[in-house]
């Protein structure tokens, strides 16, 4: 991570700001390892490995932008976007790393113990929601962190900042965890697939219901605020591509995909 970092801030390349996030949050989480707070630390290391393994790809993958998934293509492009916030930056790096890449690299660690006693997998998933727990808790650091940096009169805080993201971001912590259920049954469904067709089906779900979220964090989307805390399952049933929509500002030209289909 340091790495990257170095290379980014010398380049002032924009994606620094999830990745000093990330970073922030994945300390946070080694140093409560050691806290009692975890059933099984090794296991919650391992969870932790895989989840940067899936983030860490889109990096590399980004040469070739088109193999990326939707929400990590709308992260990388907003981090580009020198009329975006850095919070709105932030919250597309999180949709994207939390809603994108924790349920699927959830389910690879399940697969490792799989199948596995109703016990044991109550104490994964317990030990899952202690993770996200303390990412949620990392959020404030986050925030106050990005304000000391040369774009702070763009960070969160500012009080100049864009309505449209203040909504999001004030209740962000609170997203963060009621996606955490949801996360635990795409990352079960993923793993109980048939075969490899619905597994295929499933993760297509996980990565555009992210994409999703993606519209809804920085869009001017109706209803934008309670749908951005739905599960994968909810959201494609009420927020089907169809209708007329706004401007977007993460790719397409309109947001005409993505208009909630209730009032």
């Amino acid at each position: 991570m340091a790495t990257w970092l170095h290379r980014w801030d010398a380049t002032a390349d924009r994606r620094a700001i999830f990745l000093r996030c990330y970073a922030l949050m994945t300390c946070n989480v080694l140093d409560s390892l050691d806290s009692g707070r975890f059933s099984d630390p090794e296991g919650a290391l391992r969870l932790l490995e895989r989840f940067s393994d899936y983030y860490f790809a889109t990096i590399e993958l980004i040469p070739f932008v088109g193999t990326l998934p939707p929400a990590w293509q709308a992260a990388h492009r907003l981090a580009a976007d020198p009329n975006a916030s850095a919070c709105e930056v932030l919250l597309l790096g999180l949709n994207a790393h939390v809603n994108n890449d924790v349920p699927q690299a959830l389910a690879d660690r399940l697969a490792a113990d799989w199948p596995t006693s109703p016990s044991r997998l109550e104490a994964i998933r317990a030990d899952f929601w202690n993770i996200v727990g303390v990412i949620a808790d990392s959020l404030d650091a986050a925030q106050q962190q990005m304000a000391t940096r040369a774009d702070r009169l763009l960070a969160c805080i500012d009080v100049e900042m864009r309505p449209l993201a203040r909504p999001a971001v004030r209740s962000m912590r609170d997203v963060i965890t009621a996606w955490r259920e949801g996360i635990w049954e795409d990352a079960l469904t993923l793993l109980t697939a048939g075969d490899l067709h619905w597994r295929a089906a499933i993760r297509d779900d996980i990565e555009h219901a992210a994409w999703k979220r993606a519209h809804l964090l920085v869009c001017d989307i109706d209803q934008r605020d309670r749908l951005v805390a739905l599960g994968t399952h909810e959201l494609h049933q009420v927020f089907p591509p169809h209708g007329p929509g706004s401007a977007c500002r993460i790719g397409a030209s309109t947001c005409d995909s993505w208009a909630p289909s209730v009032a």
